[in-house]
């Protein structure tokens, strides 16, 4: 097994390792998928993201590596960025993305709790969506 750490690359990790243990919705598994540059995208998107923003990330097997739901989040972001759609052909609004980031965080079992929390979440990135 590789090491885990947050400034590496954990792609093998959370895509053959991680992810087949989760009950997730597919949308959710394949997103992350393509953000560890699975199914086509080619280069794993976790260098450049910084996992989950504001808040600590996930400790796995007693070491730190940024979250995954906040790595796909990170990455449809820098799609929006790019202009490009994702490689289904979907092109991403902010609600669909933050939907999706709320949806993954609940199904890794941390959820968002409450209104306070999705307000901070789309406040927080309403500005990055908008001028990132």
């Amino acid at each position: 097994m590789t090491p885990i750490s947050w400034s590496g690359d954990n792609s093998t990790f959370v895509v053959e390792q991680l992810l087949p243990r989760l009950t997730l919705d597919d949308d959710v598994r394949q997103v992350i998928r393509w953000a560890y540059g699975y199914d086509g995208t080619g280069e794993s998107y976790e260098r450049r993201s910084d996992g989950r923003s504001v808040v600590r990330d996930n400790l796995v097997l007693g070491r730190l590596m940024k979250d995954p739901p906040g790595v796909g989040h990170d990455w449809i972001f820098w799609l929006h960025r790019q202009r490009a759609v994702d490689p289904s052909g979907h092109d991403w609004t902010l609600l669909e993305a933050n939907d999706w980031y709320k949806r993954a965080v609940c199904q890794f079992g941390q959820p968002i709790a409450g209104v306070r929390d999705r307000l901070g979440l789309f406040l927080g990135s309403w500005p990055i969506w908008c001028w990132g």
